[in-house]
């Protein structure tokens, strides 16, 4: 990993490593001597040299506490709080962690790579589907997984939380196995298991790439961009939109309910019909979405183009003032056009100057000032008649 650690730190977390022989009887030596050339700076301790953690522990570096055999308070240190506070990578290798008193340690880390080359990685499995997840959708998918690697005699990194500050798309990923084929140079990949709730979100690669027997047709892979055709209308188009992704088919139902709810409690009864056929017609368009937290309405594949879905409804079901200013409609149009387009009736669309604005074809004419004035001695005489 430290040879290949473009693949698996951010750049510049790598600037230098410690490495700490934890086991008291070992003499201190260096096990990287042999590829220091392809390394940043190696510091090497024995652990019971040691005796102020800050004094040697320097920030953006990789600490290996190697060989751990019982927690002392530096090793403590290390894992929770100079992880945290000084920008730290650390791992921390031992040789199990059930029946002993490294089980602690499980409580107090990120991710955990477990190596199925023998029992103790299996042991662990059992006790973390035990312990650590309620679901039991996520229990069985982790057995499929830990059966895979156990059978490959591979490894798998489990991702128990995940750090506030990791990226988008590590937070959707549970797990990844058979890390070792980053090593690789032809063709390096690894497995990926995405969160359960996630995996709908994952669209498949766009082209065929021969991975070998280790990879079944229904895995997902990690791989590097150029070997994957980008698509127009794919992932890209849906992530974040400053924070504003779609929201996802399986949550329409609670969406729709949400969205009818915030209606009914911020309009008049006498408008809620009106306006939720609108919202219907909102619905029917391929071209929108509506974000995870189903305030706001977007324009997929358009970074720019979102407007909250309640104000979005309240001016296209009312009736237009005289005296608006056209630029209070502009970040409307779009979404206007898109309803036209696709067939809304006329009647739904309340606001004349806004469908105007849009283009609408056939739609109410604009009255000069002439047969305004028209309109206007009409009415006066029809009140006289009236009297």
């Amino acid at each position: 990993m430290l040879r290949h650690r473009e693949k698996f730190f951010e750049a510049g977390a790598a600037k230098s490593i410690l490495y700490v022989n934890c086991n008291m009887h070992n003499t201190k030596e260096n096990p990287f001597e042999n590829y220091e050339d392809e390394l940043p700076p190696i510091s090497v301790y024995n652990l019971s040299e040691i005796e102020d953690v800050s004094a040697v522990v320097r920030k953006k570096q990789i600490v290996i506490l190697d060989d751990v055999v019982h927690l002392s308070d530096p090793i403590l240190y290390m894992v929770t709080y100079a992880a945290n506070h000084h920008d730290l990578i650390v791992f921390v290798v031992n040789q199990g962690c059930i029946s002993n008193k490294m089980f602690e340690l499980v409580y107090k880390v990120h991710s955990i790579i477990m190596l199925f080359r023998n029992s103790s990685s299996a042991n662990l499995a059992n006790h973390l589907l035990a312990h650590f997840f309620i679901s039991k959708e996520k229990k069985n998918y982790l057995k499929k997984i830990f059966g895979r690697a156990e059978q490959l005699k591979t490894s798998v990194v489990l991702k128990l939380n995940a750090v506030a500050s990791s990226s988008y798309a590590y937070k959707k990923i549970l797990a990844f196995a058979d890390i070792e084929q980053l090593f690789v140079k032809e063709k390096p990949h690894c497995l990926v298991f995405p969160e359960p709730e996630e995996i709908d979100e994952i669209k498949e690669l766009s082209e065929k790439m021969n991975f070998g027997s280790n990879v079944a047709n229904d895995d997902f892979v990690l791989v590097q961009a150029k070997h994957v055709k980008r698509s127009e209308s794919g992932v890209d188009g849906e992530k974040e939109l400053k924070g504003q992704a779609c929201s996802k088919k399986s949550e329409w139902d609670q969406m729709y309910q949400t969205v009818v709810d915030e209606i009914q409690s911020t309009f008049p009864p006498k408008r809620w019909n009106s306006i939720i056929n609108v919202f219907k017609e909102v619905l029917r368009v391929k071209q929108f979405c509506i974000s995870q937290d189903f305030r706001t309405l977007l324009i997929r594949n358009s970074k720019k183009n979102r407007v909250s879905i309640i104000d979005f409804l309240t001016l296209a079901t009312r009736r237009s003032h005289p005296n608006e200013s056209r630029e209070k409609f502009l970040p409307y149009l779009p979404f206007v056009k898109l309803l036209i387009k696709n067939g809304i009736p006329s009647t739904f669309l309340k606001n004349q100057k806004l469908t105007e604005i849009a283009g609408q074809k056939n739609g109410p004419r604009t009255l000069s000032a002439k047969s305004t004035k028209q309109d206007k001695n009409r009415k006066e005489q029809w009140r006289h008649m009236q009297f």
